[in-house]
Formats: structure tokens, C-alpha cells, sequence
């Protein structure tokens, strides 16, 4: 093979998942995120020009998410790989790969994740009106919209597209609703 010249850029190179789900939520939980480092030809560095890649959060939800491991070493075909594992909380996380060499930082732009919430939990789901004192008594046809609001066990929302199934002692409803990105569904 060619051999490379010295470290210029970083570039994600694959990722396993771009969604996972809170701990504990019966989703992936890890991704592994891929970067190539290369040389100003676009070569990918070889072992003779082998760097250590740091890793980091760049931002996230804050819910114990973690990186592992924190730095590596690129092997033969420049490659680094970090495994992201979720925390108990929902939302974006940006992962971020660094090289340092000859005093230069070379950075990765922002990769992002996006942390889904967990199974729907009975102490986070409660269901709304649109209108309370509805002025429908004796009406017949008129129509007021309920709203279902779902989350997980850590308060997250579940994740997008939870069925919610509805049912009423007077009148009608229709049957179910597939929830939102903020875990609502009408």
C-alpha cells in the first residue's frame, strides 16, 4: 500500500446507530462511532504515522452518557473508534475526536446522536382537554380534543411513535394516536 504523509484532518467514517434509547429502555443502548484520520492527500494515516485520538462530549443531556475509551491509537487504516453508551437521560449528544500533533489541534465536526426515551411509565402519563368546562352538555356532535402526555421512568418522553390507546365511558373517541418527539399524542 501507499504510505501517508502526517495528520491533517479527522472525518467520521461509520457509525453502528444514530439513535439509542435511554438505560434500561429495551433499546440499543451503544453506538460505535468510526473516525478516519488522514493526510493532506486524503490518505488515511498508516501505522508510521500513527496518532493518539481523544474523545469527547461536546454537549448532551447530561444523564450520565458516556464515551469509552476516552483516547486511542489509529491502527493500520487511520481508523479510531469510540463506543457512546446513553444515561438516563433523553436528547443530543455531540461527540467530538481530536488529534493534537506538532502542536496543531486537528477536530472532527460534531457528531450527534440522538437519545430516545425509555418504555411508557404509569407515574409519567396523564391525558388532558383542550377545553375543560366544555359547553357540550346536551349537545350531540360536538368535539373536544384530549391530549395524552407520555414519559419514561426518568420523566424523559417516550420514544416517538408510542401507541396510546383510548377509550371513554360517554360519548366516542377515537381509538389510539401514535406520540410526538415531546412524547404527546391526541
Amino acid at each position: 500500500g501507499t504510505s501517508s504523509g502526517d495528520p491533517i484532518s479527522i472525518f467520521l467514517a461509520g457509525i453502528s446507530y444514530t439513535i439509542i434509547g435511554v438505560k434500561e429502555s429495551g433499546s440499543q443502548e451503544t453506538t460505535q462511532i468510526t473516525f478516519v484520520v488522514q493526510d493532506s492527500a486524503g490518505i488515511p494515516v498508516d501505522l508510521d504515522h500513527s496518532v493518539i485520538v481523544n474523545f469527547s462530549i461536546g454537549a448532551g443531556p447530561g444523564g450520565g452518557e458516556f464515551l469509552s475509551p476516552y483516547s486511542v491509537e489509529t491502527n493500520g487504516q487511520g481508523q479510531a473508534v469510540v463506543n457512546l453508551t446513553s444515561g438516563t437521560k433523553a436528547g443530543v449528544v455531540q461527540v467530538i475526536a481530536r488529534v493534537v500533533h506538532l502542536n496543531n489541534i486537528i477536530s472532527s465536526l460534531p457528531i450527534g446522536v440522538t437519545i430516545h426515551g425509555g418504555l411508557p411509565d404509569y407515574d409519567h402519563f396523564s391525558i388532558s382537554p383542550v377545553q375543560f368546562n366544555f359547553p357540550g352538555y346536551n349537545i350531540f356532535g360536538l368535539e373536544d380534543e384530549i391530549i395524552a402526555f407520555v414519559g419514561d421512568k426518568y420523566a424523559n418522553p417516550v420514544r416517538p411513535e408510542t401507541s396510546v390507546y383510548f377509550t371513554t365511558t360517554g360519548g366516542i373517541i377515537q381509538g389510539s394516536t401514535l406520540t410526538n418527539e415531546m412524547g404527546q399524542g391526541s
